[in-house]
């Protein structure tokens, strides 16, 4: 998991280590927002996002994630090998 501050390139950083490495980028920011237009206006219930993302996570065998969720389930805390702030 890459996460940080608004605009600190957590995104792009996961994005291409995804790249060099074959893992799997998710953005939690996909999973936080439905899609709306403009964008970030609603946030997906905490029950339904944790739901989504866990199909995701656990489909791929190497996973990077941008964006924290540690505040989403504890279950999340324990599921990293490395965090990067």
């Amino acid at each position: 998991m890459i996460f940080g501050a608004t605009g600190t390139g957590k995104t792009t950083l996961a994005a291409e280590f995804a790249k060099r490495t074959g893992f799997t980028h998710l953005d939690s920011d996909d999973y936080y927002w439905r899609k709306t237009n403009p964008p970030f206006q609603e946030k997906v219930p905490i029950l339904e996002r944790n739901q989504n993302i866990k199909v995701d996570f656990h489909q791929f065998e190497n996973v990077i994630i941008s964006g924290s969720m540690i505040s989403w389930d504890e279950s999340w805390k324990k599921a990293f090998n490395l965090v990067v702030f």
